[in-house]
């Protein structure tokens, strides 16, 4: 890290501090949130890639808040911060928090619909884990008891393992990193066969997922924060279907065969190549199709499940033909299948035309079919292109 621009967050952690005037006990000063504001921008450009100006806004705020002292006879403070605590230490405080990123984080989600034999557990790798928990220990945080969830017993989780920075925003780069790894491995666990969608479960929920993310904070291996975060319904109810297939059970040696199920996702998720950011996003919009329940919006994800496949970055122009052509040429095993999914690929996107220009916004039988197509294609393409990708070492 260059040595002047942490000098230079040094100077402005100081000004902050040694400047910030209280009012009734409160930081809400334009001096000060200019200061603030100040400091986030240079934070936000050292770090870059695990927060944001606004996310270190708050993270700066937060800790400045917490240090202002609460006198026994409940009064409120005013004047300069640096006269009622100790400015140094808290300037060491706010530098550590900033040059302590990237934190690292357990994410976990509930999935209600699976019980692992003997309270065992599935490590299958890229930080992915299914394992059965205590809901006391994993559900820590006061939005769990608002919505009601029942922190007894024991439940299936499926945990993420990133770094970066989690507060109370949902659409922030980490838990957004999370919630691909999860759409990527359930989508990939379906299109192999070890994950399933229970019909039931879907209908008659025998226990539902609740719209919640538990996030812990780790560091040396001991959890030192824990916050909780909503994500979508359509989510929870694809969180809540999930189960294992029962040949798993069948076969015996539940673990291995999943494991060996799920390497098309250790192949994506294993290296940090960019070139696979198009077949990751490939995966995460046929998850979204799949999980949504308008049928017009299913077409139009698919389509654009397709595009991250086969299209290009700067299109100009005879997409339509060029997606359909590679499609055809990719996944056709005889030229009179080529030459029919060629035909039907540019029937969908004629489709897509007619919903998202507002002429259709219900599905007709034969359109369903077409659809259907659609998300077999997506599937398709997506282990075409993995099959190309090297094999993974050991």
């Amino acid at each position: 890290m260059d040595a002047r621009a942490l000098e230079n967050l040094k100077v402005k952690i100081e000004g902050l501090v040694n400047n910030c005037v209280l009012m009734n006990s409160s930081i809400e000063d334009d001096e000060n949130w200019k200061r603030i504001e100040n400091l986030a921008l240079s934070v936000s450009k050292l770090k870059a890639q695990w927060i944001s100006q606004r996310q270190a806004q708050m993270m700066i705020s937060s800790i400045v808040a917490r240090a202002i002292p609460k006198p026994d006879d409940g009064s409120r403070l005013s004047g300069k911060l640096s006269d009622f605590i100790d400015s140094a230490e808290l300037c060491v405080r706010i530098y550590n928090r900033i040059i302590g990123l990237p934190y690292h984080y357990d994410i976990y989600y509930e999935l209600p619909s699976i019980s692992l034999p003997n309270g065992a557990g599935i490590n299958v790798g890229s930080g992915i884990s299914l394992q059965m928990l205590s809901d006391n220990f994993v559900r820590r945080e006061s939005l769990a008891s608002k919505l009601g969830v029942n922190v007894q017993g024991e439940s299936c989780y499926l945990r993420t393992k990133v770094a970066g920075y989690c507060d109370y925003d949902s659409a922030a780069v980490t838990p957004q990193e999370s919630l691909t790894l999860v759409k990527v491995f359930i989508e990939r666990g379906k299109a192999f066969g070890v994950l399933v969608d229970d019909i039931f479960s879907k209908m008659w929920p025998r226990k539902t997922a609740k719209p919640v993310v538990y996030i812990h904070e780790i560091d040396d291996g001991s959890i030192i924060n824990s916050i909780s975060l909503p994500i979508s319904k359509d989510i929870a109810e694809a969180l809540t279907s999930i189960q294992l297939s029962t040949a798993l059970y069948r076969e015996g040696g539940i673990e291995k065969i999943f494991v060996e199920g799920m390497k098309d996702f250790l192949k994506l998720t294993s290296s940090n190549d960019l070139s696979l950011a198009r077949i990751i996003a490939a995966c995460e919009w046929s998850f979204d199709a799949d999980s949504e329940h308008v049928p017009a919006m299913k077409v139009v994800k698919t389509c654009i499940g397709l595009e991250s496949v086969y299209g290009e970055d700067n299109s100009e122009g005879g997409l339509t033909k060029s997606l359909s052509d590679r499609c055809g040429y990719s996944l056709a095993s005889s030229a009179a299948e080529r030459k029919d999914i060629m035909r039907k690929c540019r029937d969908l996107y004629q489709l897509r035309s007619s919903v998202v220009h507002g002429v259709q916004r219900k599905l007709s039988f034969a359109d369903t079919e077409l659809l259907d197509f659609g998300m077999s294609m997506l599937t398709s393409s997506i282990n075409k292109e993995i099959s190309l990708l090297p094999d993974l070492q050991g």
